[in-house]
């Protein structure tokens, strides 16, 4: 699974503003949403955002950001 939540995201309706005929970028916003990744069980509890350094870009994400 890849795709997710970003730090960048406040709203759900942000996500209806994206420009969707662009190339994506390797940060920000909209790279976020399309290749975040969860944090394995064990993370999870702990990590609300870390690095993604197996995709080098975006972010992984906890359970907090999820809620």
């Amino acid at each position: 699974m890849h795709g997710g939540v970003s730090p960048e995201l406040d709203l759900i309706e942000d996500i209806n503003k994206i420009d969707r005929f662009i190339e994506p970028p390797l940060k920000g916003f909209l790279c976020d949403l399309l290749w975040s990744d969860p944090c394995t069980d064990k993370e999870a509890r702990s990590i609300k955002f870390q690095k993604n350094v197996e995709r080098e870009c975006s972010f992984k994400f906890g359970l907090e950001p999820v809620k």
